[in-house]
């Protein structure tokens, strides 16, 4: 993930283990865990809301790539 973001890439990630701690709101999109049929529908919604939102995608690749400098 810290290579993603050092590239200006935002993060999908599930929100398991120090991914929740390594990912905000602001550099990317965090999917609680819960029921496996759950948790792809949300994955797939995190992908689609990438793709129709570029501007604030890019903000959110912009605010990876200042957290990953630090």
């Amino acid at each position: 993930m810290l290579e993603a973001s050092a590239y200006g890439l935002p993060i999908i990630t599930l929100d398991l283990h120090g991914q929740g701690e390594l990912v905000s709101d602001k550099t990317g999109i965090r999917v609680p865990v819960t029921e496996p049929a759950d948790v792809v529908r949300a994955l797939a919604r995190a992908v689609e809301w990438m793709a129709t939102h570029p501007a604030e995608r890019l903000m959110m690749g912009r605010a990876a790539y200042a957290f990953a400098q630090t």
